[in-house]
């Protein structure tokens, strides 16, 4: 095991949290082994045509070398990952194939326990403390047969939908390092864009799973509340919490949803499935709803990119209905009521002994729900159940899922966003959460998606939203989308063969 502290990159004399410039000159070179994606590393592993071993090693390059500029790993477990890449060859030798995930290379954001290591969730106040308990969704990646290279950065206790960390030091965005990878799951973003990780497990409280993989180029998939079990895991806000898939493509995030998708008895925010959720058939026909004014106000190069993606899912088959624009800013009202209250429960010890441990952002978001009325608390988590209701019936209507960009601004850089301190934070969050903190609110199934580049080269990112625990139609829409366009298989600039 190995801990991994923030780099000093080319500037020596920067200190950690400080943005760090990389040079666009700079580069890694990424095995021919670790560009595949996860879908086609388990082809070759089930053909024999490589091993989990070649492709743990493959991954352990390419983080050697990244590492230093994107920031991603907090722990890295290299030995002890190579040998369970072992211990997988010999087991696919022997017959036994646990599934699609035996044998890839997979890290997680640092929130999961596993008993004997340590959990920081990219805070001081854990640094030392060591894990008791296993997680419910670790334990179904050991049991698929997923190799564990070690735990990734995050924004902390997953406050802050930049994904910046003065205490971890800021990951940086593989397609340009001077700008954020959007948080609070930065490192999953950075590390399975930056080809260090086959896919990565993150959470989602206010779009922490959707905003770093739409500005990394990846496909994030935040499943329906209740679906993915939260036992075994540090808590951000226990009635919005989930966790899911950041991959490459929505065939690898489909790989990852499947095999930690099951009821959980044990974790009392487990929901039982109540409909039939598998795949649609081939001959589906899915319709899209586009709120009529969607793409008002955006730049003009990201609403090009959004009317062509418009135009592509078309051509993929799928039916396009215009409706009325659904009010997202009551509801972005109301989740960040219940976000601040259970925040500021979960912490009230911390805040009370130590605050001045908590990174200025983190302390200052996380103080506020003691200002909230109880019955406005009360209030938000009781009508969650007929918000939802209303808005399937009312936005949604006939329709499978909603179309909605994922950002109203272009990726910002590092230097723009003062995230160390109190500043930064009421102007930058609600521009970058607009689109997906309601989501959170309704409970439904949400997934974001590459869609095309801003004039700066950043990716540009769609969000569609499903119904309540229909988390599979959303990625059968993304997978015909992504058999049409290439947005998903582009690689950051500082990627080299």
């Amino acid at each position: 095991m190995s801990a991994i502290r923030p780099p000093p990159g080319p500037h020596a004399q920067a200190r950690p949290g400080e943005s760090m410039p990389i040079s666009p000159l700079a580069r890694w070179h990424v095995p021919s082994l670790a560009r595949l994606s996860l879908a086609q590393a388990s082809a070759r592993l089930a053909r024999g045509e490589t091993t989990s071993e070649a492709l743990t090693a493959a991954s352990l390059d390419v983080i050697a070398q990244a590492q230093p500029l994107v920031n991603a790993f907090i722990r890295l477990d290299a030995d002890e990952a190579m040998q369970a890449a072992r211990r997988a060859d010999a087991e696919r030798r022997a017959g036994r194939v646990r599934g699609p995930l035996h044998g890839i290379p997979l890290a997680h954001k640092d929130i999961f326990y596993r008993p004997g290591k340590i959990t920081t969730a990219g805070s001081a106040f854990l640094e030392g403390q060591r894990a008791q308990e296993q997680s419910a969704v670790l334990a179904c990646l050991d049991e698929a047969g997923a190799i564990d290279l070690g735990t990734l950065n995050l924004a902390e206790f997953c406050v802050g939908p930049t994904g910046q960390n003065a205490h971890t030091g800021h990951c940086r965005n593989p397609w340009d390092t001077t700008r954020i990878t959007g948080g609070s799951s930065s490192g999953s973003g950075a590390a399975v864009a930056a080809r260090m990780v086959f896919g990565s497990i993150g959470s989602d409280t206010g779009g922490s799973i959707r905003l770093p993989a739409g500005i990394c180029g990846l496909t994030g998939l935040k499943p329906s509340y209740g679906r993915i079990s939260l036992r075994g895991a540090v808590q951000r806000c226990w009635s919005l919490d989930v966790f899911g898939p950041i991959a490459r493509s929505a065939e690898d995030a489909a790989l990852l949803f499947d095999a930690i998708d099951h009821f959980d008895a044990c974790d009392p925010w487990s929901r039982a499935l109540h409909v039939t959720d598998v795949p649609p058939a081939d001959d589906w026909r899915p319709v899209i709803a586009v709120p009529q004014g969607a793409l008002d106000g955006l730049p003009s190069d990201l609403a090009a990119a959004h009317e062509a993606a418009l135009r592509d899912l078309h051509a993929a088959g799928v039916r396009l209905q215009a409706v009325d624009m659904p009010d997202i800013g009551r509801l972005y009202d109301v989740t960040s009521v219940i976000n601040n209250v259970e925040a500021t429960w979960l912490h009230r010890q911390r805040l009370e002994a130590e605050p001045q441990r908590f990174n200025g952002s983190t302390r200052s978001r996380i103080d506020r729900g003691h200002g909230i009325p109880g019955l406005d608390y009360l209030d938000a988590v009781n009508g969650r159940a007929v918000e939802r209701a209303c808005f399937e019936s009312e936005s949604l209507g006939e329709a499978d899922a909603l179309y909605l960009p994922l950002l109203e601004i272009d990726v910002p850089r590092l230097d723009d966003v003062v995230f160390d301190d109190t500043r930064g934070a009421d102007d930058i969050v609600p521009r970058i959460t607009r689109w997906t903190r309601f989501v959170s609110y309704l409970g439904l199934p949400a997934l974001a998606m590459p869609v095309g580049r801003s004039a700066t080269g950043m990716p540009v990112a769609a969000q569609l939203v499903g119904r309540y625990f229909r988390d599979r139609a959303l990625l059968q829409v993304a997978s015909r989308y992504q058999r049409v366009t290439d947005w998903h298989r582009a690689e950051p600039g500082g990627l080299h063969a």
